[in-house]
Formats: structure tokens, sequence, C-alpha cells
């Protein structure tokens, strides 16, 4: 310690006297004696470590004045005193590892101290006057002072403490270490996210009682955090409301939670009793073990919930499959012997000049085979199935709506469409019957090329030769539908490679494409035209909807053909 210094904490000029001396250590030895203060507490051995400055500071002044001036300024070494109040200053800094969240402060101390011992050891202002040193060394301890200051007003920003509610004192005469510890403590007492968690987690203790598992441990803590955030932006205001909020949500995980493992206890005596080989059952089993796996995993309650769903939408289906596996078993043990006969029965009635019937009948017993095989797919319900029982192979009109009912083929719609690649640009490609007579049909649709919307005049004959009715066309087709990035629109038939009808938003015509030029269509529905039932449906509604638009229509009126 130096003279300065010691005249410094005394408060005392250059020429003081033994009795200024001692009232001015009996008022610091009054102010800072270890007794004034808890015991062992942090206040305490700041007062201790301050006695032991100001003892040191009696015992330097009392040898002062033993010697006159003279002798004091003889022995004062300018460039010892620079290097003390230079270490005086680093003491200010980080003593030990300094964390993360400090270290830009630190760092903001030590460019402090160098531009000090830059001052003190270079600038000619200040090399070689005591009295500047002194200035330059106060100007740069009040710069360190802001430092922490600075620190102390993000860290109280950060954890939401009111300065203006804190009773303790605040020593800036430490360095950075000290003073971080300081702040911790005030933490735990004025931090209002703690004591609001405390608080929370208290009124949550049931919870944690009830939670025999950690993962519900685990959502009630990140239910905390939320009711946290909740009420840290509602400035820590309406707490019971938010606090009942998390209890409501809480409860819904519990119930959730439970709810799924009763699922899993559920699913897993259903795969106990089932042949693992079984290809349904396979996937029914790997989806619940992944599912599991991923529950006990903490993964997501969310989607354990969403592939319990697909799990057991699994497990009904393949009951409905079992169910109609075993309806089917008993139905075509009746139906094959029966449809045989009434096939074998109907061709021998045929003679040489059937022989276009008989081709008729075995093309009729090969769609019935096509129908079996969707029964027992599940397609095809067993009930619907058992009208393959009136077909008799004599009148093919009336098997074919037969056929065409089990499918669901509504024949009622009236739509037609152009059987042949012998067509006009003014041909119909797809379109309704509107009125017709003896001789002549009037069908309404969409021209073959142009696409727009039209209706025309047809010889009856001729419409018979070129036309056939849409449920009809469609069930002697296979579906095979492509996508494509170039056309963007609306598929409505895409059958065999080599046609499609699609809509075009923009314009609002139908378009047609044949052969290759169906490889320029691209289809946002493409799966849901395998079903035939729905392709009629949407050409009639588009076919409406075009109609409608036609300023020349104003009526329309469907027929049917016979």
């Amino acid at each position: 310690m130096t003279r300065y210094e010691a005249l410094k904490i005394f408060n005392l000029s250059e020429n003081f006297t033994e009795n200024e001396l001692k009232k001015a250590y009996r008022t610091l030895a009054k102010k800072y004696h270890p007794d004034n203060f808890s015991k062992n507490s942090f206040e305490q051995k700041q007062a201790q470590e301050k006695m032991k400055e100001i003892n040191e500071a009696k015992d330097l002044l009392d040898k002062s004045l033993k010697n006159n001036s003279s002798n004091e300024q003889s022995y004062f070494d300018l460039e010892n005193y620079k290097n003390d109040l230079i270490n005086k200053l680093s003491k200010y800094k980080f003593q030990h590892f300094c964390p993360d969240e400090l270290k830009t402060y630190n760092e903001q101390i030590e460019a402090i101290v160098f531009w000090f011992k830059l001052d003190i050891k270079i600038d000619f202002l200040y090399a070689n006057d005591k009295n500047k040193i002194n200035e330059a060394y106060q100007e740069h301890l009040n710069l360190i002072i802001q430092v922490f200051k600075d620190f102390k007003k993000d860290f109280f920003d950060k954890h939401n403490i009111d300065e203006s509610k804190i009773k303790e004192n605040i020593n800036y005469e430490c360095n950075l270490e000290e003073f971080y510890n300081q702040l911790l403590k005030i933490k735990e007492k004025y931090d209002l996210k703690e004591i609001y968690r405390k608080k929370i987690e208290h009124d949550l203790n049931d919870y944690k009682l009830r939670a025999g598992y950690d993962y519900l441990k685990e959502l009630i803590e990140f239910e905390i955090d939320n009711i946290l955030k909740r009420l840290k932006n509602n400035n820590y205001t309406n707490y019971e409301e938010e606090l009942n909020k998390g209890k409501k949500e809480i409860d819904e995980i519990f119930k959730d939670y439970f709810n799924y493992l009763v699922q899993f206890n559920e699913i897993q005596k259903f795969l106990d009793n089932q042949d693992l080989n079984d290809t349904k059952i396979a996937k029914i089993y790997y989806l619940f073990k992944s599912t599991w796996d991923n529950f006990n995993n903490h993964i997501s309650l969310y989607d354990t919930g969403e592939n319990l769903k697909k799990i057991n939408s699994l497990i009904e289906e393949y009951k409905k499959y079992q169910q109609n596996l075993m309806e089917y078993n008993e139905f075509i043990s009746y139906a094959s012997s029966t449809i045989i006969n009434n096939y074998q029965n109907a061709l021998s009635k045929f003679t040489l000049n059937n022989l276009e019937k008989a081709k008729l009948a075995t093309a009729t017993l090969n769609k019935i085979f096509e129908i079996i095989g969707e029964i027992k797919g599940g397609a095809i319900s067993v009930d619907k199935g058992k009208l393959l029982f009136k077909i008799k192979f004599e009148s093919f009109d009336e098997d074919e709506k037969i056929l065409n009912k089990i499918r669901g083929l509504d024949d009622s719609k009236g739509i037609y469409i152009l059987n042949t690649n012998n067509f006009n640009y003014g041909d119909i490609a797809i379109g309704t019957v509107i009125s017709e007579d003896e001789n002549y049909v009037v069908i309404q649709g969409a021209e073959v090329i142009s696409g727009y919307f039209t209706k025309t005049k047809i010889i009856k004959e001729r419409f018979n030769q070129m036309y056939i009715p849409i449920y009809l066309w469609l069930s002697n087709c296979q579906f095979s539908g492509k996508d494509s990035k170039n056309f963007i629109g609306e598929i409505i038939l895409y059958y065999n490679d080599n046609f499609c009808i699609s809509y075009d938003k923009t314009t609002n015509l139908i378009k047609f494409h044949w052969n290759s030029a169906t490889n320029d269509t691209y289809n946002p529905e493409i799966e849901n035209f395998k079903d035939i039932s729905y392709m009629i449906n949407k050409i009639e509604e588009t076919l409406e909807k075009n109609a409608e638009n036609t300023n020349s229509i104003k009526t329309k009126k469907r027929g049917k053909i016979c």
C-alpha cells in the first residue's frame, strides 16, 4: 500500500496531524468493526477485509509521522507507484475461470486496465506527474465501476429483478467474480421467475406425486415453463388464471397418457392371438412396436395418439377383412357351383347359330370372376355379390345391369362418350342427351378438338354406332393414370394410355388428349379417379357447370338411349 492510498482511506491531506489520524481511524473502525454484522455473513467478511486495509493504512501513516516530509519524498519510487496502481486496477478483473456470460464485461475491464497502463507509462502528460497519475487512476476506476453497473442492469433485466425493491447494499469495491456472486445472492431473493417457479411447483405438487412415470414428470416441468412464459408476458399478473390453465392442460396430458397405456395393452392382447407371419398383422405389429418404442422414449405424445388411431383403424380393417373372408368362404362354396351351373345351362341351349351369345356368356362369366376376386379383397360386399345368382347368361342387357349395380355404377345419368377413332371436328366427345325422337338425337357436351361446350343433332342410327353409355364404357376400361409437370388442370378421364379428358380451370373448357398427348397432363387428385362412380359424378358435375355457363343453352333435359 502506498502513502497516497493510505491518505485516501482516511481522507487526510499530506500535512495531517496525529490527532486527525486517530480521529479518522476511530470513525472508520466504528463503521467497519466486524461485530456490527451478522456472524459469518458476506457483509461481516467484507468488513474484516476492510479493517485489515484500515489497520495497514494506519500503520503506514504512523510510521510516516515519525519521519519528516523530506524523508518521505526521498524514498518515494514513482515507477513502483505506477505498477502498484496497475496491479490494483487489475484486481477488478475476474480472478478465476470466467463464465461465458461474463466474458464481455471482463474483456471491457481488461481493456480499461490496458489503456490506463499505456497512459501512465507512455503519455508524457501522465508519465512523471504523480497527481496526474492519481487522476488517471480514478478516471479509469470510474470506468470499471460503470462496467459493473452496466452488468448489474443487464443481469437484473434478464432475471426480471426490480432494483428499486432491493434493500441490500451493493459493493463495487471488489473484483468481477465477487460482484457476480453478490448479484446471484440477490437473484435468489428477488428473481420473479424463480419466486413464481417455486410457487407453481408448490401448487402443482399433487400432480408430481401422481406422476409415477418419468415422462409425466418431464411434461409437468414443461408445463411449468409454459406457465412462467405466459406470466412473464403479462408482467406476472393473473397468476391464478394461468395456474388453472396449466392444471387443465396437465389433466389433459394425464388423461391422454393413461388412455394410451390402456390402448397399448388392448392392442398387445389382440396381437398375442394373431399370426405375425400374416402380412396385414405384420404391418400392424411393426407400427405398434415403433409407436411403443417412441412412447417409451418420450418422442411425442401427439404422434403416439395419431399412430394409435392408425393402428386401431388397421385393426378394424383387419377384423372387417376377416369377417368378409369368412362370409366370402361361405358365399363362394355355394356361389361357384350355382354360377357355373347357370353358365353351363345357358351354353347347352345355344346352337352354332348362337356363337355370338356364347361369346357374351363367356365374357360375362369372366366379369363375374373379376367381381368374385373383388369380393374376396373386400372391395365389394358379399351382400352385393349375392346379386350374381340372378345372372342367367341369357338376357345380356339385364346381366350387364346387374354387374354394373354390383360395382356401384349408375346408368341413370345419361352420359355418353364417343367410342370410335373416326370422328369429325364438330363431334361431341362426351355429353348428355337432351332430346330425341324416332330419327334424331340431340347431344349436348364438349367438342372433340376445341373442347368448347355445344350441342349437336345426330341421326339416331349413327349415334348408336358412335356413342356408348359412359358407365358401360368405364366398366370395360382399366384405369392407368399418370402424372406430368407440364399441364396444370384437372383430369376427368384417363384410360388405356391413349385417351384423356381434362378440365382447364383457366379457360373453363374441357380438353381432350389422344395417344402421346396424354403425357402432358397433371392430376392433383389422381387416386380419386380410380373410383369409377366418383369419375361419373365428376363428369356430370363438369358438364352441368359448362352448360350453365353457356348463354345459348337456357334449359337442359337429360335423356337416355334404350
